[in-house]
Parts: structure tokens; sequence; C-alpha cells
């Protein structure tokens, strides 16, 4: 230790300080100082023999000391090049990271984004859709509901989140108990509970705000992965196909009324044709009485063909081979035919029957004798659902682009939700005491359309009815597309 090297250096030192301060002091010191000289030599000596001995010691561990530290130097040269040897790995192995670190950055982005992609996909095929969708959890509540179903259920998406099922679907129920125990919410708690799926179920719901809505039903669990996360249930409002089934069962109830009637009709005049040729057959008759019979057979047989022609117009315009001969002509001479026609008719139902079109129309296409037979079927509709002592009006008015023609009575009128079905063949109002087979107003509509035409009608109950036409001017750059067109002067 430099401490135990140094301790004898330093009481020499010592000695002689006290010696020398001795001497300094007093003259009795100095002359005791001088007559001992040999003796403070020899300190002297002793302390620089004890000097000597410290400066080895310190060359000694200043030596030992460089060498130290050139083994230091030579240490830290290896471990540079230690370290500068490990670092190219280091450095290949941080790359490598790095990279596949990279890569996994940019696979995990691209799932997101193409999970964030799936996701918007399917919210817009959820909002597009016209049926309506709920989410349901495992606790029976509502996570999602599209915008059909807010429509149809009367819910915004965030004010049905959170709701129990059997609340969103029938809101509409006052209680709580009646909600639950509608058959849809008990199959709906028992397809969640055996998680199974439920295809195709009719029922109804109850929206917040409206009457209960036909519906048909599905329900599909919720899989994500293996473990089944709630339900899926697809609500269809049924309201439309259910309307369009009824009204088709009655358009065929109201068929086969009109095949019965029709039945009817063509039987009781082939009966009075029967009877008619075996009573010439059978009697022998006057002329007069003869004649009377063959008049009646003759009517008989033209209301047979008129009932079979209608049936063939009929059949006709359903395959698209119905066409007219349209021509050039005068649509006056066309409306005094069917008014000769219904003259009689409109006495015997004592109906006024009144005139109501301007002096000169122009020429229009038209085929002469159809177009007689559109004003003949509304003439003969108006007078049988007009009251003795009503009119009956037949008129035309020029339009830009031809003429309007118009059938107008002050009968009994029709009712609204009649009216769209007026034009379907075989059809007649609910309850109708009236004759008639239900295809006046069918062929009507398939006549005017195979001139280019169109058909309308305006009517409330009580205040009568106005039927109309229209037929196009020869001005019109374009002959009806439906029509077969014969040249003039022929007929």
């Amino acid at each position: 230790d430099l401490r135990l090297e140094l301790a004898p250096a330093l009481e020499a030192a010592t000695a002689w300080q006290l010696r020398h301060s001795a001497a300094l002091e007093s003259a009795e010191g100095r002359i005791a100082y001088t007559e001992d000289l040999a003796t403070g030599m020899a300190s002297y000596e002793e302390l620089l023999l004890a000097l000597e001995h410290v400066r080895e010691t310190l060359d000694d561990d200043l030596a030992q000391a460089l060498e130290e530290l050139r083994e230091i130097e030579k240490t830290e040269t290896r471990t540079r090049w230690l370290l500068a040897l490990m670092a190219f790995p280091a450095l290949g192995l941080v790359f490598l990271l790095s990279y596949r670190l990279s890569v996994a950055v940019a696979e995990a982005t691209a799932r997101r984004e193409d999970e964030i992609r799936a996701r918007r996909e399917i919210d817009a095929v959820l909002e597009a859709t016209a049926e309506a969708v709920l989410g349901l959890d495992l606790d029976r509540m509502v996570i999602r509901l599209n915008k059909a179903g807010c429509r149809l259920l009367g819910f915004t998406e965030e004010d049905a989140l959170g709701r129990p099922f059997q609340d969103v679907l029938h809101a509409g129920l006052p209680t709580l108990e009646e909600r639950r125990d509608r058959p849809e919410a008990r199959a709906i708690r028992s397809a969640m509970d055996a998680g199974a799926a439920v295809n195709s179920m009719d029922g109804e719901v109850h929206p917040r705000r409206g009457e209960e809505v036909e519906v048909q039903w599905s329900l599909r669990p919720l899989v994500d992965g293996r473990d089944v996360r709630g339900a899926v249930v697809t609500v269809t409002d049924m309201r439309e196909v259910r309307s369009a089934e009824r009204a088709l069962r009655k358009a065929v109830q109201a068929r086969e009324e009109t095949l019965a009637v029709v039945g009817h009709d063509l039987r009781s005049p082939l009966g009075s044709i029967s009877a008619g040729a075996e009573l010439l057959l059978d009697v022998p008759l006057s002329e007069e009485k003869k004649r009377r019979q063959l008049e009646l057979i003759r009517s008989a047989a033209e209301r047979m063909n008129r009932l079979i022609q209608d049936l063939m117009d009929v059949a006709r315009m359903d395959s698209g081979g119905f066409q007219v001969l349209a021509r050039r002509g005068e649509l006056a001479s066309a409306l005094e035919l069917a008014m000769s026609h219904s003259e009689a008719s409109a006495r015997q139902a004592q109906v006024e029957l009144i005139r109501a079109w301007p002096p000169s129309l122009p020429p229009v296409w038209l085929d002469e004798h159809r177009v007689a037979q559109v004003v003949d079927n509304l003439v003969s509709n108006a007078l049988r659902y007009t009251p003795a002592g009503g009119s009956v009006e037949v008129g035309a008015a020029i339009l830009d682009h031809g003429v309007e023609v118009w059938v107008r009575d002050t009968g009994s009128g029709i009712a609204r939700e009649d009216l769209e079905h007026l034009w379907d063949p075989f059809w007649r109002p609910e309850g109708s005491d009236t004759d008639g087979s239900g295809l006046g107003l069918a062929i009507v509509r398939g006549i005017v359309e195979a001139h280019g035409g169109q058909v309308a009608v305006e009517s409330r109950p009580g205040e009568g009815s106005r039927f109309s036409f229209t037929l196009p001017g020869v001005n019109q750059l374009v002959r009806p597309a439906s029509a077969s067109t014969a040249p003039p002067g022929s007929s």
C-alpha cells in the first residue's frame, strides 16, 4: 500500500523539520545544531534515502500501472474488433427483423383494410336490401338494424340497439306479456336456444306506429369461427305479395264466374235457336210467325257471335296478336255509327243520349268499326249503370296530338278501389248484379292501345263516371306502332 511506503519518509521529514526549526528559533539552538552537525547530516541522508525509496516505489507502481493500461488497451482493441465483427451479423439480423416487421405490419394493414372493406360491403348490402335485418346477441338484444328494418318497424338504429328483440318487432303491442307471447317471439327464442336455423315462417310484426304487417321471417345463427355469437333475423314485408295473391285469387274467381256467365249467355241464345228451329220443323206456321221465329234465331245467333268475338278478341290481346286496320278517316262517322247502335237501348232505359262533339273534327288514324265498337261498349256500360231520367254524353275535343273522345254519365259512379281493376279482363265489381261478361272494357283498352292511344277514367261514387280515350291525328309523324294500316279507300 502506498501509505505504508510513505510512512518512513514522512517520519524522516518530520524529524528533519523539527531539528531545523529548533535551530532557527534561538542562538542556543543554532549552536546545538552546529555542534551536532554530524547527527543532522545523518538525519538528512535518512530523509534522502526515504525519498529515494518512495520514488522507486512510485516508479514501480507507475510502470505496473502503464503495463496494466497497455493490457487494457489491448483488451479494448480486441473488444472493438470483436464488436465490429459482431456488428455485421447484428446489422443483418436487425435488417431481417425490420423487414419481417414491415411485412407483418403491411399484412396486418392489408387485413384490416380488407376487413373494413368487407364490413363496408356488408353494410352496403344490408342497407340496400329491401328486407329488414336484425342482428341479435346471445342475450337476444338487438345489436344491428338496417334501414329497411327502421322503415318497417318505426325505429332508428340507435333507438333499437340494446332493446329486447320482441320490443322491436312488436313495439305496437301495449304490454310486455303480449310481445313475449307472440308466436314469432317464441319461435325465435326456441331457435336461438337450440342454435338452429328457421326458414321462411309466416307471421306478423307490430310497428311502433301503424297497423300490424304481414311478414315472412327467417333466422340464421351468427357464427364467428366455431363460436355462436347470436342470430340474424330477416323480415320480409309481404303486404304487396299478399295483396297480389288476393288480387290473383279474386281475378281467378272472377274469371271462373265470368266463364260461368259466358256459358249461361251462350246456352240461352243457343236454346232459343234450338227451340225456334224445332218449332219451324215440327209445327206448320204462317209466314208471319215463321219470319218472327227466324228473326229470333238471327238475334240469338248475333248475340252468340258477339260474345264469341269478344272472347276471341281478349285471347288475341293476351297473346299479342290483336291488330286493327287503321287508315286515315273521319271520327264523326264512327261516333254516329256507335250512337245508332245505342239509341234504341237508351230509349228503352229512359236515359237521354247526348251528342257533344264539334261539327268538324280533324282526320285521325282509325279503324272505323273498331272505334265504333269502343264507343258502343262505353255507352252500353254507361246505360247499364245510369238510372231512368239520367243522361249519357258522348263528346270529342281536339288535342295538340290528336283527338280525345269521352263518354260521361250521371250514374252511380265507381268506388275508388275498383278503378285500377276496371280494364282487367273478366273483372266485375264485387256484388255486381248487372249482366255482362267483364270483357267490354278490356277490349276497349286493347283496341285503343292498338291505335296508339290511351284510355282513362274519372269517377266518384254517386257522381257518375267519365271514360275517355285518345286517337292520334294524321299529322303525327309516326303511325300507331301496333296497328296494321290499310291504304286509303280500302275497307
